[in-house]
């Protein structure tokens, strides 16, 4: 377990009651209301404090999800905490504070709630079926007030004061979860920015140390070969003893240029089988250190640069999570602990040891160990792969663009993690589409922000221009809208992707069906689904009155607050309204 120690605390302590000293008071002001100190030093952080947060349940703890998880564009920030399969278990406050935040959303965290700490931390509680009663009654007095289910709220510190080990919410399964459990994060205050909570000293038993299945070398800047190929190149590990692993063969492996590493594996705890990604990895070459992957902490405005991290292409091709060793130039990911970015350049003909260590948040340790060499003259050029596409330069040090009669794409500064030798072609389009279908390089490149893309519209009449949108296409023709508005004879969006796209329209107004319609039965609940452009907003009334609607996004429900009375065989007054993102409307009434 990793332990650090800032001394603002020692100083503090040595002010207030050091003898030789004379304690000036004026230099700090102390308010005492709640547990608020405000000092006019900086504030005091107990660094990583082991036996300062208690459990936030009260069953053992086992994970179905470790920090630093890769996530479809984010790593994720917290740790998820099994809950037996259940659903209503008491939530705990993991130490004193005061609740600072709490949100509500059909999707990603679902019922959450945010809890500030004097010692300079926040605690996160997500996915939460209910809040205790008076933040509940809290919750729902706003959500009437703003006429929204979706609420995002930031009580005063004075108004839900908690102790360690208050019961403030039950376990659930709100929003983007896949299964009961409790989304749990702790997060530096000021920064905002989340820390693996394993360095905290929670008591989940862990003498596993991660595995190594596979290995992968790279060609970087199209002047790396291995084995006398500019192609990348993958290799079997086999456990030799204990936690040591080598390659399966060619414990030797040829190179020039300039290359780099990315290995497959994962971390496990104790009696458990879920597979979590690996915490730590150092890369290693004749004994200095190259590129050091530790993910204890980062910055949600960098949390996309996982797809730089990762070998993005084989990911989507064949869900294996290969975690690069070394960085593309534009990786701005602030969480890597070396200076160095990873990529070795060897035209020599030594032999160079390298060295792969993995290691878990309780310095559970393996490590994979094999040789590199180049036969290579120095001075003899190196065959090397060109990209096919020589015309299409996209950099990645400055904003650039790319035009022709029929689309504009622009690239704004930040967008790529390495230059782009984009390939670009369109086919006419067929009777679903109001374009044609334009391929923008491929969905196996991932890009760091949204592109600024504008398709020209053919055959559009002109009294559905409003209902245009781009959508983008998968392989198999399937399409996702991307939210867009038509312009001057162009259809305008900023997709974070790159791959096929086209113009469609959407005139088809949502599907609402009422899921049970027998009398008495509760909770009355709707299925609310859209086409293509998706729901943008819900309104249900009763009698002429703003009604909750708690929306479960995953299950595309709503269900109407129990709260109120609602006779489903007599005529209550109530109207549902359901508007998508191009303007179509439906209704339900009763």
């Amino acid at each position: 377990m990793k332990l650090f120690f800032t001394s603002n605390l020692f100083n503090v302590l040595l002010l207030l009651h050091c003898s030789l000293f004379t304690v000036h008071y004026s230099l700090f002001t102390v308010h005492y209301s709640l547990f608020t100190v405000h000092y006019s030093l900086p504030p005091v952080h107990y660094s990583l404090s082991q036996n300062y947060f208690r459990s936030p349940l009260d069953i053992p703890l086992k994970l179905a999800a470790n920090f630093g998880d890769i996530r479809p564009n984010h790593y994720h920030a917290g740790i998820d905490i099994e809950t037996e399969q259940r659903e209503g278990l008491k939530v705990y406050a993991v130490a004193d504070g005061y609740v600072s935040r709490i949100k509500v959303a059909p999707n990603g965290y679902g019922n959450a709630i945010y809890i500030n700490h004097p010692n300079g931390y926040t605690s996160v509680y997500g996915h939460l079926q209910r809040y205790d009663n008076k933040i509940a009654e809290y919750v729902k007095k706003n959500q009437y007030q703003l006429e929204s289910f979706q609420v995002d709220l930031f009580p005063d510190s004075a108004l839900f004061i908690v102790k360690k080990g208050d019961v403030i919410a039950y376990s659930g399964n709100t929003g983007d979860s896949g299964g009961p459990h409790v989304h749990f994060e702790i997060r530096d205050t000021k920064s905002e920015e989340p820390v693996d909570p394993l360095l905290f000293g929670f008591d989940i038993p862990d003498h596993k140390a991660p595995v190594f299945n596979a290995l992968k070398v790279y060609p970087v800047n199209h002047s790396g070969v291995i084995n006398g190929k500019a192609i990348q190149q993958r290799y079997s590990i086999i456990n030799k003893y204990s936690n040591s692993y080598q390659l399966l063969e060619n414990s030797v492996i040829n190179v020039q240029g300039t290359i780099g590493f990315a290995v497959e594996g994962y971390d496990m705890e104790d009696g458990n089988e879920e597979h979590f990604t690996i915490y730590s990895l150092e890369l290693i070459m004749d004994g200095k250190t190259q590129f050091n992957a530790t993910i204890d902490r980062f910055n949600f405005n960098e949390t996309r640069c996982v797809n730089a991290h990762i070998d993005y292409e084989e990911l989507k091709k064949s869900n294996e999570q290969f975690l690069k060793l070394f960085k593309d130039p534009n990786d701005k990911f602030n969480a890597y602990k070396a200076r160095t970015n990873g990529v070795l350049t060897i035209n020599d003909t030594l032999l160079h040891h390298i060295k792969i260590i993995a290691k878990d948040a309780y310095e559970n340790t393996s490590e994979l160990n094999f040789k590199v060499k180049s036969n290579h003259d120095s001075k003899a050029p190196i065959a090397t792969m060109k990209p096919a596409n020589i015309e299409n330069i996209i950099p990645y040090q400055y904003p650039d663009s790319f035009q022709t009669n029929d689309i504009k794409i622009f690239f704004p500064e930040g967008t790529l993690y390495d230059t782009l030798f984009m390939t670009y072609s369109s086919t006419k389009e067929s009777p679903n589409y109001y374009s044609f279908i334009h391929h923008i390089h491929n969905i196996y490149t991932p890009i760091n922000s949204n592109i600024n893309l504008s398709i020209k519209c053919h055959n559009l009449p002109k009294n559905i221009e409003s209902k245009a949108l781009l959508v983008h296409l998968d392989s198999k023709g399937n399409a996702s809208a991307v939210k867009s508005s038509f312009k001057d004879g162009y259809v305008v969006g900023n997709p974070n992707v790159l791959g096929d796209f086209a113009v469609m329209i959407d005139t088809i107004a949502p599907t609402i069906i009422r899921l049970n319609k027998a009398n008495g039965m509760y909770p009355i609940q709707f299925k609310i689904t859209d086409n293509l452009s998706g729901i943008k907003s819900v309104r249900a009334t009763l009698n002429g009155h703003w009604i909750l609607m708690k929306e479960d996004a995953k299950t595309q429900t709503f269900t109407l607050d129990s709260d109120k009375p609602f006779q489903t065989n007599t005529n209550n007054g109530f109207h549902l309204e359901v508007v998508d993102n191009k303007g179509n409307k439906a209704t339900y009434t009763q």
